[in-house]
């Protein structure tokens, strides 16, 4: 998951910013890239603070997809998964 939210980082900020260089060839000619950039800014931050609290705690991102597979261990998919759904039914 971390790893995704730092591609968006990637897409937002220099050098690589495919998403400012998109915005630019679409935008009226007196909007330059430093203003797309600055205004941009604001959405890096947030990123940011979102990879700190992915890094410092996981579980928080973790917990919807562990609710929904019922923490299942990786040993045994197949057999957690069908008393889960046994569990369901009755």
């Amino acid at each position: 998951m971390l790893v995704f939210v730092n591609l968006q980082a990637a897409f937002l900020s220099p050098p690589v910013a495919m998403s400012a260089f998109y915005l630019k060839g679409v935008s009226p000619p007196h909007v330059t890239l430093n203003q797309i950039f600055s205004g941009m800014m604001p959405y890096m931050l947030i990123v940011i603070v979102c990879m700190v609290f992915m890094y410092l705690w996981p579980g928080m991102t973790l917990w919807l997809p562990n609710y929904l597979y019922g923490m299942i261990e990786a040993g045994d998919r197949g057999q957690a998964r069908s008393q889960i759904l046994m569990d369901r039914t009755t």
